[in-house]
C-alpha cells in the first residue's frame, strides 16, 4: 500500500488515502508454462531446462514491467474527495492517463495467461525443425536363393526348410 495525499481547496486542507500499488494476478504464469514446455514431446531435458530458464526470465520481465505499469497507472489517477471535488495528481494530463490506463489493462489482460502462451509459442517457434518428408526407403527383401541357408535360423537349406512349396 502506498500513501498520497493532496491539498483539497474546498476543506483547505491535505487528503491522505491509500492505494494499491501490487496484486499480483499473475501467480500462476510459471505453473502454465512450465506445464506446457513438459508436455511438449520432442525436446530433450537440456533443451526443457533452458527454455524453462528463459521463460522465466521473459516472465519475471512481464512481471516488473507490469509492476511499472500499476504504479503509474495509480499515480496518474484522480482523486474524488468527501465533499465531492475531483483531485488531480502534479504532472498529470489526459493523454498520459489513458496511455498508462491502457498500458495497465494490457498487463491485466496478458496476466491472465494470455502471456505465458505467447511465450511457450514463441518457444515452439523457434525450437522447431520440419520433419524429413519421407522416411528412409529400405531395400526390397529378396527371398533366398536354393541353396542359401534358411533366414529362419534353422541350419536347413532354404528349398528343404521354408522354400517347399
Amino acid at each position: 500500500m502506498d500513501q498520497r495525499s493532496f491539498f483539497d481547496p474546498a476543506t483547505r486542507r491535505p487528503v491522505v488515502f491509500r492505494v494499491e500499488i501490487w496484486k499480483g494476478n499473475a501467480s500462476y504464469d510459471l505453473i502454465l508454462l512450465a506445464a506446457l514446455i513438459l508436455a511438449t514431446p520432442g525436446w530433450s531435458l537440456r533443451e526443457r531446462g533452458r527454455l524453462l530458464a528463459l521463460g522465466l526470465a521473459l516472465l519475471t520481465l512481464a512481471e516488473f514491467a507490469f509492476f511499472l505499469a500499476t504504479i503509474e497507472y495509480s499515480r496518474l489517477r484522480p482523486v474524488t474527495t468527501q465533499t465531492g471535488s475531483v483531485l488531480f495528481p502534479a504532472g498529470f494530463s489526459r493523454p498520459k492517463q489513458i496511455l498508462a490506463t491502457w498500458v495497465y489493462y494490457f498487463f491485466q489482460t496478458m496476466g491472465r495467461g494470455l502471456f505465458p502462451l505467447l511465450v511457450y509459442l514463441g518457444m515452439v517457434g523457434t525450437t522447431w525443425r520440419p520433419l524429413d518428408k519421407r522416411a528412409p526407403q529400405r531395400a526390397p527383401v529378396r527371398a533366398p536363393g536354393r541353396n542359401a541357408p534358411c533366414p529362419c535360423g534353422s541350419r536347413k537349406m532354404y528349398k528343404r526348410c521354408c522354400g517347399k512349396t
